[in-house]
């Protein structure tokens, strides 16, 4: 009868487990500094994602203005003109 190394057997396979791991680890760091993981701060840092409404002007009574979501009312795809310009992110409360 063949015997089989079984210990042989469960070191490859942690071998294996480990480097998917590794692997893993490395794509996750290769995309952050990179840049590609910035599409997804992005979008998530929206008013409108957040469940907010955009305004020009102050918030209503029963909304508060948060200064750490973004708007982009004017639409040119950049959310820094100032909120006289691309307005302020209102939450309801």
């Amino acid at each position: 009868m063949l015997k089989q190394n079984k210990r042989g057997a469960e070191l490859t396979l942690n071998v294996i487990v480990i480097a998917a791991i590794v692997l893993f680890v490395l794509v996750v760091l290769l995309l952050i500094f990179t840049g590609r993981i910035g599409g997804f701060q992005k979008e998530t840092a929206k008013c409108e994602t957040q469940g907010g409404v955009c305004t020009l002007g102050a918030c209503p009574e029963n909304a508060r203005q948060v200064s750490t979501l973004v708007c982009d009312l004017n639409s040119d795809g950049d959310s820094k003109d100032g909120p006289g310009v691309d307005g302020v992110c209102c939450v309801s409360v």
